[in-house]
């Protein structure tokens, strides 16, 4: 009860008393919460849910199953998602250029979900590189890491005449978008195209 060190408690409404658990899997259900006066609440890193067992006489064992908040006012067992759902959730905390089931990594070569501009400078010319919008709105500003698409470590990439920028970096950057930019290569020109692959981490404690 209380406070955890430097965590808050958020109890429930309902005083459930004690649970016999038995042999069988069980579904024990609460409804709601005590708001939390602490200004804490709404900016905290973290939550958990914590889950307690007066003690267990050996070798008997509890397993959970589950264990999760859902929203509205009826306690709901979790429902099967899509994999479309899932990655829409998640996208709240992580995004990334990469396909589904790639490794974010530098070098893997162009069609594997790089995202793409068009050059706007001359050759070896400081310039805008190619704009990220992220299709699901994050949670707050993340942590952007560069990866290039064929040669170089983070290097935006002209796939038209196919050579790497230098010195690409990250411009602009919110919880919405971000914008790159670095140095054009020598080859290509205005109109080209141009490409750079990515990851946006948003995880809870990470940023």
């Amino acid at each position: 009860t209380g406070s955890f060190g430097t965590w808050n408690q958020v109890p429930n409404v309902f005083n459930q008393g004690s649970f016999t658990l038995s042999t069988t899997a069980k579904d024990f259900y609460f409804n709601g919460f005590d708001s939390v006066s602490s200004a804490g609440k709404t900016t905290a890193t973290y939550f958990a849910i914590v889950v307690s067992f007066a003690p267990i006489v050996s070798p008997a064992n509890v397993a959970i199953d589950y264990c999760s908040l859902v929203g509205g006012d009826i306690p709901t067992r979790p429902a099967p998602q899509s994999i479309s759902q899932v990655a829409n959730d998640c996208a709240y905390y992580y995004q990334k250029s990469f396909k589904y089931g790639v490794v974010p990594t530098n070098g893997l070569a162009i069609n594997n979900g790089e995202s793409y501009g068009v050059q706007t400078v001359g050759t070896t010319t400081s310039g805008q590189g190619p704009i990220i919008r992220y299709p699901v709105e994050m949670v707050k500003t993340p942590s952007i890491t560069l990866y290039a698409p064929v040669s170089g470590t983070g290097n935006i990439y002209n796939t038209s005449n196919p050579s790497a920028w230098t010195l690409t970096a990250v411009g602009a950057s919110d919880s919405k978008q971000f914008t790159t930019n670095g140095t054009s290569s020598g080859a290509g020109g205005i109109g080209s195209q141009i490409a750079i692959a990515w990851t946006a981490d948003a995880r809870l404690g990470l940023v």
